[in-house]
């Protein structure tokens, strides 16, 4: 699959994708936590987008929230 995104990105490497991927996945904890997907909405589908509003409300009408320590 890699030579495959190769044709359309030369510069595309596995090692790039993952670190940037894994960034992302912390941004979006990190959104969550603060209750706030505004600067992580662009790397969202609306899907996901929506699951993790519908987490936050639901948190919040519970009047429950997760604090993680240390996310990375």
């Amino acid at each position: 699959m890699e030579n495959e995104i190769i044709k359309y990105d030369k510069n595309f490497t596995e090692a790039t994708f993952l670190t940037k991927a894994d960034h992302i996945y912390m941004m979006m904890l990190d959104a969550v936590m603060e209750r706030d997907l505004k600067d992580v909405k662009h790397y969202l589908s609306e899907n996901v987008y929506n699951k993790l509003n519908e987490i936050i409300n639901d948190y919040l009408n519970r009047k429950v929230i997760r604090i993680f320590n240390e996310t990375n």
